[in-house]
C-alpha cells in the first residue's frame, strides 16, 4: 500500500519470466541519497516481495526496482506509526 507506515513493509509486485533472475530494489530519499538496497533471487511466476521500512523517518521516498535492463521507479509516502 502507498502510503505505508514506518515499520510496515513495502510490498513489491513482480512477475518473473526467467529462472534465477536477480532483482535489485533501492530506496532513495528526496535528496537522491540511497537509503538502503536489497537483492532478491526470483524465478518464473508472480511474486510479492517485502521491502522493510524499519527506522525510516516520515517523508517521501523513491523506490527503484531493477531486473536486467528493466527499471521501474515509484514514489512512496512513509507515515509515522
Amino acid at each position: 500500500p502507498n502510503p505505508v507506515q514506518s515499520g510496515q513493509p513495502l510490498h513489491i509486485g513482480y512477475y518473473g519470466s526467467t529462472e534465477g533472475a536477480k532483482l535489485t530494489a533501492e530506496l532513495y530519499d528526496d535528496l537522491g541519497r540511497r537509503i538502503s538496497q536489497r537483492s532478491y533471487e526470483v524465478g518464473r511466476g508472480s511474486y510479492t516481495l517485502a521491502y522493510p521500512t524499519d527506522g525510516l523517518a516520515a517523508g517521501t521516498y523513491t523506490l527503484r526496482v531493477q531486473q536486467g535492463s528493466t527499471l521501474v521507479s515509484k514514489r512512496v509516502l512513509v507515515l509515522k506509526p
